[in-house]
């Protein structure tokens, strides 16, 4: 009986300790639970917060609250177990003077509790928020890229690729663009303007005059660097004229009167006519060398690779595209742009202006093609781009791609070049001392360039472009693709604003590195501020 009555004594104890132990459980309970709630509070903040920054650079304002408040409904099962989101509460706020906005989101909700409810504490509740700003500033960004003929067959591939990412990162599908817009300048030894700019050459109406070009010679710029079989050619209006030894397109009566030409085809191949194709000669000395200088100071001269042949033989590839007589029987099988003619190395990928339209940016970089014959001269598609940022150049290319924007918005400029090869004139297929055609003639043609030297003088040029780009505020990044020169690696390097915009790249890297620049340039665009 008495061990029983101790037995007994010893359970009453252990009650009354039990209970009252339960607010000191309970406290401690609490302690628990409050910190679970710390515990989930990123996780809910970096929901909040992705919501805001997708919301907030949505292209239509007006359905920006809606699409912050689905894409948290999106997330919400992505967060830990026991916490539940009652209420979410987004307000898009536009400055009236300036145009910028910013996105709040706001979420309120709680977190199951465990160990408190020994006191009667069923939940902790939490109420978080989140804000961010589109910036109010304007993004002009320039892609440079290499299309020479080292760039053939993956690496082209592989440009294409990273430039679509490029493209598809900067303007992501159903996001605002108002206030970004992007441009494209393929360069090879020269660059091609596009056809429709013919009034930036001298004369203003394009004519040939500036170059010094008798009546037959301008007759032969009217054949492009395509050749195709004859039995392709009828109907096209292509004629021979026996007398002046050449061929021109019927249509183009501002060259020559064709109706006493006889019709006829003669060899294997015809050439096609199309006339100028849109490539230009760089300018020199006081006429605007490696400057901004607009077309009405200093103009143009078109790109004209003369029928050649170096030593005297067509076979050799020299572009000599002028049949010798009547019964020419040579021909050529080479396509594409390994044919002949005055734009031979004009690349056909033109300059895209600026624009926002993502489906036409992706339709020009799908059309990338190397493009063979000249050699490389990355400053001049440094130069390009340097004239299409230029404030100088304004309205030249087109309609004001900022008309819609707000007054005296501050405009950040960017390029981004990228090469895979040194800087030189091709000189494969000429003789001594000699090269292709670039937008600089050909070695023969100057005073200046000769095979020793011409790689060093064309980095010093580019040198000078990188120089005055950086006293122009413009912000270069630059990318070696499968680039092995030491030269030409340090040549990238200080042309770059900084070493973080200096990237290194082979074919399986190009588009991750491509991607992480335009990530960099699109997050700028918008930031959180809460």
């Amino acid at each position: 009986m008495l061990s029983r009555l101790i037995e007994d004594r010893r359970g009453g104890v252990a009650v009354a300790f039990a209970l009252s132990l339960l607010p000191t459980l309970g406290l401690a309970g609490v302690a628990v639970d409050y910190n679970r709630v710390a515990n989930v509070r990123p996780q809910v903040l970096s929901m909040l917060d992705r919501a805001a920054l997708a919301a907030v650079s949505r292209e239509e304002e007006y359905g920006a609250e809606d699409y912050a408040r689905e894409m948290v409904e999106q997330l919400i099962p992505e967060l830990p177990e026991g916490v539940v989101i009652d209420e979410v509460v987004p307000r898009l706020v536009v400055d009236a003077s300036t145009g910028a906005r910013t996105m709040h989101v706001e979420a309120s909700g709680r977190v199951t509790a465990n160990i408190s409810r020994v006191i009667g504490i069923e939940s902790i509740p939490f109420t978080l928020e989140s804000e961010a700003q589109a910036a109010s500033k304007l993004y002009e960004v320039v892609l440079v890229v290499d299309v020479t003929g080292s760039m053939k067959d993956s690496k082209i591939n592989a440009l294409r690729q990273s430039a679509t990412r490029f493209v598809e990162t900067l303007l992501p599908a159903g996001a605002s663009s108002d206030r970004l817009r992007v441009a494209i300048v393929p360069y090879s030894a020269t660059v091609n303007v596009g056809t429709s700019r013919s009034g930036w050459l001298t004369p203003g109406n394009g004519a040939l005059d500036d170059a010094g070009l008798d009546a037959i010679a301008q007759n032969r710029y009217v054949w492009d660097s395509s050749e195709v079989p004859a039995n392709l050619c009828k109907g096209t209006n292509v004629v021979w004229d026996g007398q002046k030894q050449l061929c021109y397109m019927g249509t183009l009566s501002a060259f020559e009167d064709v109706d006493d030409c006889p019709g006829v085809i003669r060899g294997d191949t015809c050439y096609v006519a199309n006339a100028w194709a849109g490539c230009v000669m760089e300018r020199a000395g006081s006429d605007g060398e490696l400057t901004d200088a607009p077309p009405s100071t200093a103009a143009f001269r078109p790109y004209y690779w003369q029928s050649w042949t170096g030593n005297g033989s067509p076979s050799n590839r020299f572009n000599s595209w002028l049949p010798n007589s009547v019964d020419e029987s040579w021909h050529t099988n080479a396509t594409s742009n390994d044919g002949r003619g005055p734009n031979l190395g004009c690349p056909k990928n033109a300059v895209v202006p600026f624009t926002a339209d993502r489906d036409l940016l992706l339709g020009e970089i799908e059309d990338f093609e190397a493009w063979h014959r000249g050699g490389t001269m990355g400053h001049v598609g440094l130069l390009w781009g340097w004239r299409l940022v230029s404030p100088q150049w304004q309205g030249l290319w087109g309609p004001d791609h900022w008309a819609d924007a707000p007054p005296h918005a501050k405009v950040e400029r960017i390029l981004v070049f990228m090469t895979d090869g040194e800087n030189g004139f091709y000189t494969g297929h000429a003789p001594s001392n000699d090269s292709d055609y670039t937008a600089y003639g050909r070695m023969s043609e100057s005073a200046t360039f000769n095979r020793s030297n011409h790689k060093r003088l064309l980095n010093e040029r580019m040198e000078t472009v990188c120089e005055n780009l950086h006293a122009e505020d413009v912000e270069v990044f630059t990318v070696a693709f499968a680039l092995s020169s030491a030269d030409a690696h340090k040549l990238l390097g200080g042309c770059a604003s900084t070493p973080r915009h200096v990237f290194t790249s082979e074919v399986d890297t190009l588009v991750a590195h491509f991607e992480t620049i335009a990530r960099d340039i699109y997050e700028r665009r918008v930031a959180l501020t809460r």
